[in-house]
């Protein structure tokens, strides 16, 4: 058996399995402990796991088998209770199904020092590590796994809360499959091969030597899967699938003409949906944890305790919008790449997903306020953006099966859609897609979402350019972020800039900002700099485009012109503040220069929508819009736009031509969602906040204090809501400091 179908069973233990891991606990320590015996009676109010049992030959020696989470509370009162009842034991073992490891120190500190008693934690680690040891703790770990994981793994992993954005078991199924196809295949492999091997293995997949699945119904469940398609093409590339598989993972007994799966390949899909369940598990573990901490902090929601919906319904209803979310997004995706235009998901579609759940799912009419369903948004959101090293793998994974499902539904020849967009290109970068590149500089590789994104556009073969104007921008705010960082915050006009805001946001001390930015510039030549440390570190070249812009049609030019000045002025109105109009008219010049200066270069280059080769990327929202506006102005034909979404940049690196290029095991590293949330603001009063808490903390090292301060934060975030941040989300608000 591996360690990974027995670490699964660990993990599926709950409350009500305390007799179970109770009997193979004993059954695991038997050979360590010849006998063991209870030591209380079931007697009293007690639950189960508040047994202790003692090896008969040794009455200083206690063992409690819990399966609790809360483990710290629970060996926290067996000390006290084994002070009043056992003044004998000297040694208590607590035996457990969670992972705890050197979390316990502290514990076994304290029960050394206070109660004069040696605590020996044998959790979900200790159990994993000695699983082949003897011939007798593999065969408990064996039963327990037969109790546990086969009733699972029955219908080969299809169970109802997988895939909860999908309605059918049979494209849960298929949805499932793909994930385990596209983790599987070379890069280099067309995507409707991989599909339609991941549909065929889906329909098989309750199959065997003995259950085997005619031709005709293979043939009809394939194509019940996608009913919108052409019955002769999708059976064509069915036969073709079936062609590739057979021998290898597919058995055809070719006298009764029926399929199934080979018995070594029931046995490997196992093992890889065994992994799939505990990715599951540790994703909806997330979801339960980021909703407690949510509900707990967030001021609009200290009424809870009053209402009948409890954490848990949240949580469920969490996990149903994020998996919506990332279907929408698949489907956004997918629909551009097939019609030649592309909706960026954003804040408001989490709010209506949210109202269409509770559509779908009624809850009671008390429980519906505006602060419950900008919560449930915000958890979402906050998963999306932030997933931790222990989801993010798995979240990539839920949206490129999500992303090829959409595609299925949308044509069942994936491959010659994706084949339509360009191969190589220019890529110009907006501010907003550089200036986090500095701040990710300190953070752990899985973190770094736009540097990885960066990284891995490079493998595919683009080219990364930017202007000399957008050089300027940056200068100008790493300027704008040394002169707040010297100034008494509460006398800063303005937004604060995003580079100190997130530089403080990681606990770091204001009096060390100029030395940070020492990295990256210096005092002589900031932009030469700038410019030195973008080609080294990330290989952006610097290329204008105001030439370009120049020979564009003038009411092309002019209409752009306007449209931004427009948008801008109106941002700073909106913010309460005066305009520089010096500034402006610079930062709009950029703009246009961006924006008009592609569409003259692609006046050479192929003329459908996805086959330029030229593009700008940024997250300003207000560039997405100018397309659409354009249509009031002009007079001739408005060109397609030249902006370029970071989250479909995202999924062409994941799925366009140049996918074979980008390393598999790199490509889980791209973020999920890069444009929802990216680029937020600290207001003023956490920053007030950090500057209390290092106060506070001071003469303590300075790591404990940039935690501290990270998770003062963190739980203020929450506290105030993203309604409440909604002003601090994107640069666009403060470039005119």
């Amino acid at each position: 058996m591996s360690r990974a179908r027995f670490e699964l069973a660990l993990e599926r233990l709950r409350g009500g399995d305390w007799e179970r891991f109770e009997s193979f606990a004993s059954e695991f320590l038997v050979s360590e402990f010849n006998s063991l015996r209870t030591t209380a009676s079931p007697s009293g109010d007690r639950g189960r796991d508040s047994y202790l049992f003692r090896p008969k030959d040794d009455v200083t020696t206690l063992l409690q088998y819990s399966v609790t989470k809360f483990w710290d509370r629970k060996v926290k009162d067996t000390l006290v209770r084994i002070t009043e009842e056992f003044s004998n034991a000297r040694v208590l073992i607590y035996v457990t199904c969670q992972s705890i490891g050197a979390e316990a120190d502290d514990l076994k500190g304290l029960a050394q020092k206070k109660y004069k008693l040696h605590l020996d934690v044998r959790d979900r680690s200790w159990f994993l590590d000695r699983q082949f040891s003897n011939t007798h703790r593999e065969i408990a770990a064996e039963n327990l796994a037969r109790e546990i994981v086969d009733p699972l793994l029955e219908h080969r992993g299809i169970n109802q809360g997988r895939a909860p954005a999908l309605s059918e078991t049979e494209q849960k199924a298929a949805f499932l499959y793909l994930g385990l196809q596209w983790e599987d295949d070379d890069r280099d492999k067309g995507l409707t091969k991989t599909t339609f091997d991941a549909l065929v293995r889906s329909v098989l997949r309750n199959t065997s030597a003995t259950t085997r699945m005619s031709s005709s119904e293979l043939f009809a469940q394939v194509r019940r899967l996608l009913p919108t398609h052409s019955s002769e093409q999708v059976d064509t590339r069915t036969r073709s699938a079936l062609n590739r598989l057979t021998k290898r993972y597919i058995r055809h007994h070719t006298k009764e003409d029926e399929y199934c799966l080979t018995h070594e390949e029931v046995k490997r899909v196992n093992e890889q949906l065994v992994l799939v369940e505990m990715e599951d598990g540790r994703l909806d573990d997330t979801v339960i944890d980021v909703t407690s901490k949510y509900l707990v902090d967030s001021d609009a929601l200290q009424g809870l305790s009053k209402m009948t919906i409890q954490p848990s319904d949240v949580a469920t209803r969490v996990r149903r919008v994020l998996d919506q979310f990332l279907l929408n997004s698949g489907e956004a995706f997918a629909i551009a790449v097939m019609e030649g235009s592309y909706r960026q998901l954003g804040f408001n579609d989490l709010n209506n997903l949210v109202l269409n759940d509770l559509e779908k799912h009624p809850a009671p009419k008390k429980d519906l306020t505006a602060a419950v369903i900008a919560a449930i948004a915000d958890i979402v959101q906050e998963i999306l953006v932030n997933p931790g090293e222990a989801t993010q793998k798995y979240l990539r994974r839920l949206a490129d099966s999500y992303t090829l499902f959409a595609f299925l539904q949308s044509t069942p020849d994936v491959q010659a859609a994706v084949a339509k967009m360009f191969s190589h290109g220019k890529i110009w970068l907006d501010t907003n897609i550089i200036l986090p590149l500095f701040v990710e500089e300190d953070l752990e590789s899985e973190q770094r979402r736009f540097t990885n994104m960066i990284k891995l556009a490079r493998k595919a073969g683009l080219k990364l350019l930017l202007t000399n104007g957008i050089l300027e921008e940056i200068e100008g705010h790493f300027k704008r972020s040394s002169a707040c960082a010297s100034c008494v915050i509460d006398r800063w006009v303005g937004q604060i800039p995003f580079l100190y805001s997130k530089y403080i946001e990681s606990g770091r001390s204001p009096s060390q900002f100029d030395k940070w930015t020492e990295n990256f510039l210096g005092n002589s030549r900031p932009r030469d700099d700038l410019r030195d440390y973008l080609q080294q570190e990330h290989e952006v070249q610097i290329l204008d485009l105001a030439e370009l812009a120049q020979k564009a049609p003038a009411e092309l030019r002019d209409a752009v012109t306007e449209i931004w000045y427009k948008r801008r002025e109106g941002r700073i109105s909106s913010a309460g503040r005066d305009v520089d109009t010096n500034r402006l008219r610079l930062l709009v010049e950029h703009d246009v220069e961006n924006y008009v200066g592609i569409i003259e270069r692609r006046k050479h280059e192929a003329p459908s929508m996805f086959g330029y080769s030229s593009w700008l990327l940024t997250l300003d929202r207000t560039a997405f819009r100018v397309h659409n506006e354009l249509k009031t102005w002009l007079t001739s034909k408005v060109p397609d736009s030249p902006i370029l979404s970071a989250d479909f940049l995202i999924n062409y690196l994941a799925f366009g031509p140049n996918r074979m290029a980008v390393p598999k095991e790199r490509e889980f590293t791209l973020p999920v969602a890069l444009g929802l949330g990216a680029m937020t603001n600290l207001p003023e009063e956490l920053l007030l906040l950090a500057s209390r808490i290092r106060e506070e903390a001071a003469g303590i090292p300075d790591r404990v204090i940039r935690r501290k301060i990270r998770d003062g934060i963190d739980k203020a975030k929450r506290r105030l809501g993203r309604t409440a941040l909604r002003g601090h989300e994107s640069l666009e608000h403060e470039l005119l400091g």
